[in-house]
């Protein structure tokens, strides 16, 4: 989006267990968030906040594709 053309037309969703990888995973775990927080402060920003403005930022600074 943001005006750039997708590389891939279709996505097909798959679940972890159809996904290889090279060691085994558990079905779901939490990274702790506590060193970041010691850094940054008590505050965490969302990280989807956090993604649009990095893409806002991109498109800022690339040019669009013609």
């Amino acid at each position: 989006a943001l005006g750039y053309p997708l590389a891939v037309q279709r996505v097909i969703p798959i679940s972890t267990d159809e996904y290889p990888l090279p060691a085994p995973r558990p079905a779901y775990s939490v990274l702790s968030g506590k060193k970041t927080a010691a850094l940054l402060g008590d505050y965490l920003p969302y990280w989807r906040h956090s993604l649009r403005r990095m893409l806002a930022d991109l498109h800022a600074h690339v040019p669009a594709h013609s």
